[in-house]
């Protein structure tokens, strides 16, 4: 990596069992980059050069620690014919090809600056590989396409585009519901009725689609509209609008009903969030604006 501007080593990891190796550098490498260096490094293995340690050139080394001993403590020299030499205190393999393989994965932004690169070696190495095209086949399988890389992205991208589309087409006809239900309450507002509302799906978007044609029918004919969107177990918001004095009143009752609720609002409009609706609560809901 240091024969590439930019890239020299800051810090680095042995990774435990089932983990990656990594090394830090001041920069993200370029995919042109990791595919040259990975091919250096594998063709470094395949040359299987040998690997030997030194005991005999103390006093020339120069990375040393300055709390070391040199006098009473070893410095063992590694060489790696024709490649590299360093002191190091680690084991070492006699010979490259013992190595057997380097593969460079992915990474990911430390620090802010720096960029972490994963690397694995060997056995582990492998053994990832083989999870990886047993994963591949799997998903292809699942997916009922071809189990190559350039196969199962195009059916992703086609899965993610469809996905797209199913969730434009559900917001269109979602608001069409909540067009047709805030007519309904305005016509039952306007004939001196409170209103409750509840939808397992949906959303905020949902609610305000409502309440845009009801709001302000509410206010001035001094009535309710309480919207709750969610199922017992995803929990979700409950909105209520009104005349002010109702809501605050309306309001009183919903925290008696959810006394873990958490809101808050305006004159006239009050916003909740409910974690878990209880099985009752809906009921409960609509039987506290009936007795309003």
């Amino acid at each position: 990596m240091e024969t590439f501007d930019g890239l020299d080593t800051i810090g680095w990891g042995m990774g435990g069992e089932g983990a990656m190796n990594y090394v830090d550098l001041p920069r993200r490498p370029t995919s042109k980059e990791l595919e040259t260096i990975q091919k250096r490094c594998n063709r470094v293995i395949q040359d299987n050069l040998p690997i030997s340690v030194d005991l005999a050139d103390n006093d020339n080394s120069k990375s040393l620690p300055e709390d070391y001993d040199k006098q009473n403590g070893v410095v063992r020299v590694i060489h790696i014919e024709g490649l590299d030499r360093n002191p190091c205190c680690g084991t070492h393999l006699s010979q490259t090809s013992h190595i057997s393989i380097i593969l460079l994965h992915s990474g990911h932004f430390v620090r802010k600056t720096n960029y972490r690169q994963y690397f694995t070696a060997g056995e582990r190495a492998i053994g990832m590989s083989m999870n990886a095209i047993n994963g591949l086949e799997l998903t292809g399988k699942i997916l009922g396409c071809g189990s190559s890389p350039d196969a199962l992205v195009k059916e992703a991208e086609r899965l993610v585009g469809l996905s797209k589309e199913m969730k434009r087409r559900e917001r269109k006809l979602l608001m069409e519901i909540s067009d047709e239900e805030g007519k309904k309450a305005k016509a039952k507002i306007e004939s001196g009725s409170h209103v409750f509302l509840h939808r397992a799906d949906g959303g905020l978007e949902f609610i305000n689609g409502i309440l845009s044609q009801v709001d302000e029918s509410a206010r001035n004919n001094g009535r309710l509209i309480l919207v709750a969107v969610g199922t017992e177990k995803a929990g979700g918001p409950v909105v209520v609008a009104g005349e002010t004095r109702a809501v605050e009143a309306c309001v009183v009752g919903i925290k008696r009903i959810l006394p873990e609720i958490k809101g808050g609002g305006a004159p006239g409009k009050w916003q909740g969030k409910v974690l878990n609706w209880d099985k009752d609560c809906f009921s409960r809901l609509q039987g506290l604006l009936e007795e309003l």
